[in-house]
């Protein structure tokens, strides 16, 4: 299979799984994964999960099937720098508003920020060790059940 069948598949699998759980109500994958510039062992994930008061296991069982996914298909993001939280949980006011600030703004510190971290940041192996051991995922935010608005508002918002 080529890498580009396999991200096919990824991204398959990925939202068929995860849309099936309770308290999910959809997968967007978004960036450089839709397109061909996406490249193996260097390229990150962009993808928000949409949802509705997630509790933290269901989170945490998001980010395991993620793991597995990338193993079954060879992705090699363990090597890959950590830039942002993946998968990003949409399921409260407070993580729309943090997206938001996320995308908004090429402006040069962002820019500048953003490429710091593609250096320095660690890598997907090293954040998701540090989960194992602690038992955690990356959104302390209570959720807050709210409509969820479709990813082409939250985009449109700043073009």
């Amino acid at each position: 299979m080529t890498i580009q069948r396999n991200v096919e598949l990824f991204m398959r699998d990925f939202k068929r799984e995860v849309e099936n759980l309770p308290h999910i109500e959809r997968v967007d994958f978004f960036g450089s994964i839709l397109s061909s510039n996406w490249k193996i062992g260097k390229s990150d994930v962009d993808v928000i999960v949409c949802g509705n008061d997630i509790p933290p296991t269901r989170k945490r069982e998001i980010v395991l099937i993620f793991r597995d996914l990338n193993r079954k298909y060879g992705l090699q993001l363990e090597t890959v720098r950590c830039c942002h939280p993946t998968p990003f949980f949409l399921d409260s006011p407070q993580r729309i508003q943090m997206f938001q600030e996320m995308i908004k703004g090429h402006s040069h510190i962002l820019e500048f920020g953003r490429r710091w971290l593609k250096q320095n940041a660690p890598t997907y192996k090293e954040i998701w060790a540090m989960e194992d051991s602690l038992k955690i995922t990356e959104n302390f935010l209570p959720p807050i059940p709210i409509p969820i608005p479709k990813l082409s508002e939250i985009f449109d918002k700043f073009r």
